[in-house]
């Protein structure tokens, strides 16, 4: 029995449904019942019931992968454990900016910014164009 306006059936939504459950995308759940993600969007702005069940099966997917990914962090896994530490607290794990970065003549050049020279820079430079070299 059909209940829109796409011609797709509950059984084919729970289908749909299931794939997300499964961890896969609204696109590729949408595939696989025959249809584009564009029908998913359509119904889901009409029915706020498919709503909630299309983000309670991607969150239940979602909270596999998470446990999956404190299971190796607590195995040991130093990448695991980065992620978990930078997405569970990011204001006390994320990389702070340093405070002087490096200018690189390219990004100089693109910005229209002078580089600015150290003076043991500035006394190089001098030194390189002061020093005659044969044939130039």
């Amino acid at each position: 029995m059909t209940n829109n306006d796409w011609g797709i059936t509950e059984a084919q939504i729970d289908l749909a449904i299931d794939q997300l459950r499964a961890g896969k995308s609204r696109p590729s759940a949408m595939r696989s019942i025959g249809f584009d993600s564009a029908a998913l969007d359509d119904l889901m702005a009409r029915s706020p019931e498919l709503t909630r069940r299309v983000l309670a099966a991607e969150a239940e997917a979602n909270g596999r992968v998470e446990d999956a990914l404190f299971d190796s962090a607590e195995a040991g896994n130093v990448t695991a454990q980065q992620l978990w530490l930078l997405h569970r607290s990011p204001e006390r794990w994320r990389p702070k900016p340093s405070l002087a970065a490096p200018v690189t003549p390219q990004a100089a050049a693109q910005s229209g910014e002078a580089i600015k020279l150290s003076e043991t820079d500035n006394k190089l430079m001098r030194l390189l164009l002061d020093t005659k070299i044969d044939g130039f």
